[in-house]
């Protein structure tokens, strides 16, 4: 026996035309698949972006008050820079004034030591009536008992580190006789020398 359904077609529910988009061709059982995906993977990195957040925020805190450290670390070497300069203006002072002290010792002719040595080196037999000292050059008068102490005398200088060999003159010399209750024989001399030091 045959059944015949007699029954109507049913119409299938067709979706309009969309800005010339036919909505019946679209899987839409996709696109739900696809938003859940979506949105489920949003839940699932959500934890990790949350990490990596708070770790990038506190890399940046960090990074703020190492910044802060080093700004205040300048700071400080800019006073000790202010230091560095006043200090180095008061260096550049004292040398100046070194240099005019060692310009004054320079110049500073003390001739003690000189005229000392001149004392020791004289011989026994012999003395100095004047001693004149002018614009570096001594001139010693005297007499002496023999031409042996003079010379001796003369060699004891030109060996000296006050003059030097080439500095030390006889001016004048000669013999005299002197009546004194008795005739003496002496001899006098005029020596001149150049300084070349005085300490």
């Amino acid at each position: 026996m045959i059944e015949v359904n007699l029954s109507g077609a049913k119409k299938q529910f067709r979706l309009p035309v969309f800005m010339g988009v036919d909505l019946n061709f679209i899987n839409f059982k996709w696109i739900i698949i696809v938003l859940i995906f979506d949105f489920s993977r949003g839940a699932i990195y959500e934890d990790g972006w949350h990490k990596d957040n708070i770790d990038a925020h506190k890399k940046v805190e960090i990074t703020k008050k190492e910044l802060e450290k080093v700004i205040e670390e300048g700071k400080k070497l800019e006073d000790v820079k202010q230091d560095v300069e006043l200090l180095e203006k008061q260096e550049q002072k004292l040398n100046e004034k070194l240099g005019v002290v060692k310009k004054i010792i320079k110049i500073k002719k003390n001739p003690m030591n000189m005229l000392l040595f001149v004392a020791k080196n004289l011989p026994e037999d012999m003395w100095i009536e004047s001693i004149d000292l002018l614009n570096d050059q001594l001139t010693i008068s005297g007499q002496a008992m023999s031409y042996k102490s003079i010379g001796k005398f003369i060699e004891s200088l030109k060996d000296s580190i006050f003059f030097g060999a080439n500095n030390v003159r006889l001016e004048d010399s000669g013999t005299q006789t002197q009546i004194d209750g008795a005739s003496k024989r002496f001899e006098f001399f005029k020596l001149k020398a150049v300084i070349s030091r005085y300490e």
